[in-house]
């Protein structure tokens, strides 16, 4: 049932429309100035009056209202918007709308773009527009590329070749509703790694390095740069000139009362750098006079000292051993020659005498 009498009335009108009725009263015929009002059902909208009144000639009026049926909100579409504003607008039966293509497609125009509100609901969407196409954007040298389609909305990544990397921000290219590429040419170059150098530390640190970019190479302390402290990228991907190192180094040792024999003295010394000591004058080297500058940064082995001797001492020393000697060497002859009438006092005049001659040579010296 698609409207409502709430007067009674004629079934004449619904055989007329094919509306079916529902009478609020009963009787045959209206008098003068008798009132019908309608209501559509659901789904459906009047048109024409609500209310009807019987008049003079004994006919309504005004005419008596339809009641149509109507279809829902229009179809959306991936490829198209409708021409028309669709707010709060109803649609009844055999209403047409037409629509056009979003941004990104162009008509085809041997196709229907057009819907129709039939029996409540919408005929189907002629697919009349089709992605725009952007063209192939090319290869890309020592890169990849993940797909073919050059279409409105596609997308194509690049990947590069093992040792390049890529100089854009971003790695793929995407085709625009005005028929372009998006963000310009993708580049791989080739590249140079980080450089590893041992005990150092960098400026503008990074994995990769572009051709003609350039590292800085501070040397940690206690180390010394040997070669260039700036190595720039090459177009073939390699550091010109090579990565310097950082030697590890040995400071002077101060060995007091001593002077260099072999080598210079200065401030610091590299790995297997040698130096030689000797003592001054009344003085006595304790240890190795050779030493070497080794991969921990110590002298290897310990630097030398040199002693003090007075020369008192030496000859107290002297003097007590040759006293030590007569005593045992006239121990000796007395047992020995005893038997040959040798006495002992000529055994001990002989070490004495060799003593002396000892002393007096010390004393010279001094």
């Amino acid at each position: 049932m698609d409207w409502t009498i709430y007067e009674e009335y004629s079934t004449h009108f619904q055989q007329n429309y094919q509306i079916e009725t529902r009478l609020s009263g009963f009787g045959g015929s209206y008098s003068l100035n008798s009132a019908v009002r309608f209501e559509c059902q659901p789904g459906f909208v009047m048109k024409g009056s609500s209310s009807i009144i019987c008049n003079i000639n004994s006919r309504w009026e005004p005419d008596i209202p339809q009641c149509l049926s109507t279809c829902g909100a229009p179809p959306l579409s991936y490829f198209a918007v409708l021409e028309e504003d669709s707010a709060s607008h109803i649609y009844v039966d055999g209403t047409t709308l037409h629509y056009k293509c979003k941004p990104g497609y162009e008509r085809n125009p041997s196709i229907n773009n057009s819907i129709t509100c039939v029996g409540r609901s919408w005929s189907a969407l002629a697919e009349f527009c089709s992605p725009i196409s952007c063209g192939d954007p090319g290869e890309v040298i020592h890169a990849e590329r993940s797909n073919s389609q050059f279409t409105f909305g596609s997308k194509i990544f690049y990947t590069c070749e093992q040792g390049y990397e890529m100089m854009t921000l971003t790695n793929f290219r995407e085709c625009r509703a005005n028929g372009t590429w998006s963000n310009g040419e993708i580049i791989c170059s080739v590249v140079c790694q980080r450089p590893t150098v041992p005990n150092s530390r960098f400026f503008a640190i990074k994995r990769v390095y572009f051709p003609n970019e350039v590292v800085t190479v501070l040397c940690d302390k206690g180390f010394v740069l040997s070669g260039s402290s700036s190595i720039t990228c090459s177009s073939v991907g390699q550091w010109e000139p090579s990565p310097p190192r950082c030697n590890v180094t040995c400071q002077f040792p101060e060995v007091a009362n001593a002077e260099v024999k072999l080598g210079f003295k200065k401030g610091e010394y590299l790995e297997n750098d040698i130096l030689e000591f000797e003592c001054k004058n009344g003085y006595t080297i304790s240890g190795s006079s050779a030493i070497k500058c080794s991969s921990e940064g110590r002298w290897r082995p310990h630097p030398p000292e040199c002693k003090y001797y007075p020369i008192p001492l030496i000859i107290g020393i002297v003097v007590g051993v040759c006293l030590t000697a007569a005593i045992a060497f006239g121990l000796w002859w007395y047992k020995t020659k005893s038997k040959s009438g040798k006495s002992l006092s000529d055994a001990a005049n002989v070490q004495y005498t060799a003593c002396n001659n000892a002393r007096d040579k010390g004393d010279a010296t001094a």
